[in-house]
């Protein structure tokens, strides 16, 4: 019975933690759009009628058409209240948590369950508060739930066609809804081709080269119409120490670490991946799932590396990486533990990865940072509502860098919900 109850205390305080986050998340929202949501928000864009113009339209770079489709439903429901959007935001989030568990389970079975929860629970962490808390951040939790959903559909033993249909849609639909689709399914590709290979002959060798195609294919597809950003700095590869810099910052952002250093970047590298490398070398099967998650989630922050280092490495610790970097730790955790199978250090490395990370993620679990966002969000509420009443060009840089007069009477012409409260509060 104690075992038992131990068993079921780590999803149940896990579930009370990603509860009270959310409830501290909502308490503070405001319904007013931030940043990119105002790209939504315009003649040809969001309204009653859904077009495949604007759904297919990219955002910067990216197909976004989940987070499209979450907004006009939002808008046929409610007027597109932004506090549903964040709400559905962190939802799509815990998803993506679950199926993270799901994989891990799967992979590591003599993982206890406690355990693999109890490092879940770093990902719930406000440093990523910024991602959390904005409607248009959507994109990245939408790819990360499709690709894990793909990783544990297509990577199972029992990988019969319908199986390998449901994880080639997954793939497409992560490809579908941003870049760090694209990033990752190429891995996830390799790792079911792999599977493919050493399975040839059987029933399901088939079903999943055929998904490992498709995925390849529409990232070929995907890639013919890229176009860069013109407004946005230009890529820095792999040949600059900038791009090396950035991206271990990145992976030490995941594991709660704030402070600028590639040291303690490419240590945070190197415990994700030993045991990865070992996993593969010794041909263990369970390794292909974790690897190609890691992989997936390794060739995101590259691709971040990529498109953003420009910026100067501090911007690799925004807020809005901390999700995809810190869903590095659990399938971390989980390799370590396969990796180590038969020794009995096993459990004591393990509380020594959990001790690490909770010492790094000591100073992070501020949540008064959700009153802050309120504070800001509320003086940009206060800009919009100084337009309606005196005109202007509507420029709030609060909540947006460029005058939002037009922006504004579209939304008093279609109705949206924080026009419609306003009107009700004057």
């Amino acid at each position: 019975m104690p075992r038992r109850l131990l068993g079921w205390a780590g999803p149940g305080a896990l579930a009370l933690l990603f509860l009270a986050h959310l409830a501290t998340m909502l308490r503070h929202a405001v319904d007013i759009p931030y940043w990119d949501d105002w790209d939504e928000i315009g003649p040809g864009k969001l309204g009653p009628a859904l077009t495949w113009g604007w759904l297919l339209e990219r955002h910067n770079t990216s197909l976004v058409v989940p987070t499209k489709l979450m907004f006009w439903a939002g808008y046929r429901l409610d007027g597109f209240d932004i506090i549903h959007q964040q709400g559905a935001v962190f939802l799509v989030f815990g998803a993506t948590l679950a199926f993270a568990a799901a994989v891990i389970r799967r992979a590591a079975p003599g993982l206890p369950l406690w355990a693999a929860c109890a490092f879940l629970a770093f990902s719930l962490c406000p440093t990523a508060h910024q991602g959390l808390a904005w409607a248009y951040d959507s994109p990245h939790r939408f790819a990360m739930l499709f690709f894990l959903a793909a990783v544990w559909l297509l990577l199972d033993d029992r990988c019969a066609p319908a199986r390998a249909a449901a994880g080639a849609a997954c793939g497409l639909a992560s490809i579908l809804s941003n870049s760090s689709g694209v990033l990752a399914a190429p891995v996830l590709a390799a790792a079911a081709g792999r599977l493919a290979w050493t399975e040839r002959g059987r029933p399901s060798a088939l079903p999943r080269a055929a998904a490992a195609a498709v995925l390849l294919a529409a990232c070929a597809a995907w890639l013919a119409g890229y176009r860069p950003n013109p407004d946005e700095p230009g890529a820095v590869g792999p040949s600059s120490w900038a791009y090396w810099a950035f991206l271990a910052n990145l992976i030490s952002w995941g594991f709660g670490m704030d402070q600028n250093s590639f040291a303690l970047g490419a240590a945070c590298a190197s415990l994700a991946a030993w045991p990865i490398f070992r996993l593969v070398r010794l041909g263990r099967r369970p390794g292909y799932g974790l690897a190609a998650a890691l992989g997936g989630l390794v060739a995101v922050l590259a691709g971040c590396a990529l498109g953003r280092a420009a910026f100067g490495v501090e911007y690799a610790k925004a807020s809005r990486y901390a999700t995809l970097a810190s869903l590095l730790v659990p399938f971390m955790a989980a390799a370590w533990w396969i990796a180590l199978e038969g020794r009995q250090s096993r459990p004591r490395v393990l509380a020594g990865l959990w001790a690490l990370l909770f010492a790094a993620h000591a100073d992070n679990w501020d949540f008064s940072v959700y009153r802050r966002i309120r504070e800001e969000r509320l003086a940009g509420l206060e800009c919009v509502r100084t337009y309606y009443e005196s005109g202007g060009e509507a420029y709030c840089p609060m909540v947006y860098h460029h005058p939002l007069a037009a922006r504004l009477d579209w939304a008093k012409t279609t109705q949206i919900s924080f026009y419609r409260r306003l009107r009700e509060h004057d």
